[in-house]
């Protein structure tokens, strides 16, 4: 993805799903950078059994937003290249629901 800016006073927070057949796990890498574009956190996570891309980057959104409620940070842009797929409305609309609550 290339680097855009935040907008003013915000972070900017890049998702990325990493999916490895031999060890039948997704790994999620979250980083946060800030105006600038210098790091600020990041964190990594991983879930077993392996499953399919679309389902592994819902995933990791939801991973993230609770992951950025849990920090208390309220004022995050998200880059991301997430496809709304009915067949993944119940793991979209969790994330929506917790985008909407908290930010």
């Amino acid at each position: 993805m290339k680097w855009t800016n935040p907008t003013t006073e915000r972070y900017k927070c890049y998702i990325n799903a990493l999916f490895s057949s031999s060890s039948n796990i997704v790994g999620i890498v979250i980083c946060l950078k800030d105006i600038a574009g210098e790091f600020v956190i990041a964190k990594t996570d991983c879930f077993s059994p392996l499953c399919d891309v679309d389902v592994g980057e819902d995933v990791g959104l939801h991973t993230t937003l609770d992951w950025i409620v849990d920090l208390w940070f309220d004022n995050v842009d998200f880059a991301l290249d997430i496809k709304d797929n009915s067949e993944f409305g119940c793991i979209i609309s969790a994330c929506k629901q917790l985008f909407h609550i908290n930010f």
